[in-house]
């Protein structure tokens, strides 16, 4: 089917008809251009004109071959292969019926970006000429890239959660078991350092699960208040010791009041690894610079996260002169386990772990790379009232106590190591895998009960639901909520339902020792310091 762009000769309504016709043209947010059989543009819109960086006149001395991002089949048209390819496929169109196809062009600044098409045979001042409709999907494609990568990474998190649970009970064995033989190794010098060794391997494997987790969004993090400035410039300082010394680093630390929400551990590791990642691009050999600032964001922005709304954020910038990325690595670095580097130069967790801090805290992440000259990331938190910043515990190294423990766990493996190692703690300890004899315990007056420790995730009953019961029967009965992985509780809401402390498997014995002592006595045991 052909239309005929020339003005109507008849009726009276042809004027206003003409008159519509223009106004679309005019007004029309795509390119609509009609070129001749060979390609030669005859005419074009204004949008053409925004589109493309050219003038209406210089429009009108080119082909539409001029604007193909690369020669060839990524071309718009060009003169053979539209007449071939798209010309030729309009005699066999069926009426009502357009070709439509998508191409990657560039304008006058030479960037590519992909288009989609529509063409239409039409009749233009009595010649034979093609109609199309340009549209920009520069957008649309960038949105769906985003919408795949957040799918993605939903499905690593969904698996991240189904695997952690239960390596963390195996882990928890593992490093138990291993604390215990270490003690028992006496002055095996041998056996001690195999046992250590062992040890070092159990914790990078527990650190690897709590990186997923972290990448994934299962981590919640601590809600304390962090003032920004602080910590960026203690971390600074910190990684001028680490960093080789070939690598300069500039800093620019606002000294304005700034103050996210969130957890001041996780927010510092964020930054290491932004670094690291930085020196090695730069192979130990560059400019590392390291911002902070604050900035009003008017409306809503996207970056690597998703869309963040409008407001005030603390922008971390973290920048360096190194190899810079592959353009088609892009899309890739913030997932688990994708890296550039050598096997044995890391595991490809770092970036991931980044992007799941940022996003836990509400954030998001902005990146600008390109080969040869380097990267920069920039990180958006949004920005709170400073409030008095709340200091983390100190650290328990070595308590004891004689109290007499509940331990609760379906898992054969982690009731016997838990028990064996509050046993070498000096504390009394019953343990059972059943939640209901867990309760006929708590029931029975004539069983003193100084604290219950539970695993949360049990087949029987939930451990929150366990200690929510055994709270009621023993009104102030101090409670250790464990898990290796779970989705329905975390430490915000564990603390708020009553429950003293809640520990992460797999757990050491020093971390085990001082959430016991502490849960017994609300606080720290100063006899045992």
């Amino acid at each position: 089917m052909e239309y005929v762009l020339s003005a109507p000769n008849s009726p009276e309504n042809s004027a206003d008809a003409l008159s519509i016709m223009s106004a679309l043209w005019e007004l029309s947010q795509d390119s609509a251009v009609v070129c001749s059989m060979d390609g030669a543009i005859i005419w074009a819109n204004p949008a053409t004109e925004h589109l493309l960086g050219y003038s209406h006149d210089e429009l009108r001395q080119m082909k539409t071959s001029h604007f193909g991002a690369v020669e060839g089949d990524g071309a718009l048209f060009s003169g053979a292969s539209f007449v071939e390819s798209f010309v030729n496929d309009m005699a066999r169109l069926t009426v009502g019926e357009t070709d439509e196809i998508e191409r990657v062009v560039s304008g006058r600044d030479g960037v590519p970006f992909p288009v989609l098409i529509r063409m239409q045979r039409v009749e233009f001042r009595g010649n034979p000429a093609v109609l199309c409709i340009v549209r920009n999907i520069s957008r649309i494609r960038k949105q769906e890239a985003e919408l795949s990568q957040t799918s993605k990474m939903q499905a690593i998190g969904q698996l991240a959660g189904g695997i952690a649970h239960d390596f963390n009970n195996a882990l928890g064995g593992i490093i138990g078991y291993a604390e215990l033989a270490i003690e028992d190794a006496g002055e095996n010098m041998l056996q001690r350092e195999n046992l250590e060794k062992l040890l070092m391997a159990a914790e990078r494997a527990k650190k690897l699960v709590k990186q997923i987790l972290t990448f994934s969004r299962q981590n919640t993090p601590r809600k304390d208040v962090v003032a920004l400035p602080q910590l960026v410039t203690e971390s600074v300082a910190f990684l001028r010791s680490s960093v080789p010394s070939s690598v300069m680093i500039e800093d620019d630390v606002s000294t304005q009041v700034l103050a996210v929400a969130g957890d001041a551990t996780k927010i510092q590791e964020m930054l290491f690894n932004l670094a690291t990642n930085a020196v090695s691009a730069m192979d130990d050999n560059g400019t590392l610079k390291i911002g902070l600032e604050q900035v009003v964001m008017s409306e809503p922005f996207v970056g690597v996260v998703g869309e963040s709304p409008a407001g005030n954020y603390a922008k971390i910038t973290v920048a360096d002169d190194g190899c810079g990325i592959d353009p088609s690595f892009i899309n890739m670095i913030f997932e688990p386990f994708f890296s550039t580097k050598h096997p044995d130069e890391g595991n490809g967790m770092g970036l991931s772990v980044v992007f799941g801090i940022v996003r836990s805290h509400g954030g998001n992440i902005q990146l600008e790379s390109a080969p040869g000259v380097g990267t920069c990331v920039r990180v958006y938190l949004p920005v709170i009232p400073l409030r008095t910043i709340s200091s983390p515990a100190p650290f328990v190294t070595s308590v004891k106590g004689d109290e007499t423990l509940l331990v609760v766990d379906d898992e054969p493996l982690l009731v016997d190591i838990c028990g064996k190692l509050l046993q070498s703690m000096g504390y009394r300890v019953i343990t059972t895998m059943d939640v209901n004899e867990a309760l006929d315990v708590l029931q029975d007056e004539s069983v003193h009960i100084d604290l219950l420790l539970t695993d949360q995730t049990m087949p029987q009953m939930k451990g929150s639901e366990l200690a929510a019961r055994a709270m009621k029967l023993r009104p102030g009965l101090p409670v250790i909520l464990c898990t290796g992985f779970s989705r329905t509780i975390d430490e915000e809401a564990a603390m708020k339902m009553g429950i003293s402390r809640f520990i992460q498997k797999p757990v050491r014995k020093k971390e085990l020792a001082a959430a016991v002592r502490e849960a017994i006595q609300g606080g720290l045991d100063p006899k045992a310091l």
